[in-house]
């Protein structure tokens, strides 16, 4: 049978190593929680891959403005499909596919005297 003092020996050992596996198990928990509720870039700031031209919609058979379907192919196909934004936007425009390697628009209605743009910021090819 236990003793008191082996009792107490016991107790002296064990609640400290229980209390600091609790403290390992919670910082490890807090640990990947954290990390997966961190935002995701989808791009490396490292060496991105940035890429920019203009987006030249062909003329309407009634020379009213740009509109149509226009196919834009980088000049470096990326890696996967890049963050694609338009500096100067037509006014009405829909992005029909996005690839690594280009995308397609839409443009019903241009409103703007500047000539479109794109910029595509992304992982370059392996």
């Amino acid at each position: 049978m236990d003793t008191k003092p082996e009792k107490m020996r016991l107790a002296r050992v064990c609640i400290p190593a229980a209390i600091l596996l609790a403290l390992a198990v919670g910082v490890g928990i807090g640990f990947v929680l954290g990390r997966a509720t961190q935002p995701v870039s989808l791009v490396s700031e490292v060496n991105p891959l940035v890429q920019e031209g203009a987006l030249t919609p062909p003329v309407t058979p009634e020379l009213s403005g740009w509109r149509g379907p226009v196919e834009v192919f980088y000049p470096v196909p990326y890696a996967s499909p890049p963050e694609l934004t338009f500096p100067i936007a037509p006014r009405r425009f829909e992005i029909k596919e996005q690839r690594a390697d280009g995308f397609k628009v839409q443009i019903t209605e241009c409103g703007t005297e500047q000539t479109p743009t794109w910029r595509a910021k992304g992982l370059p090819p392996n």
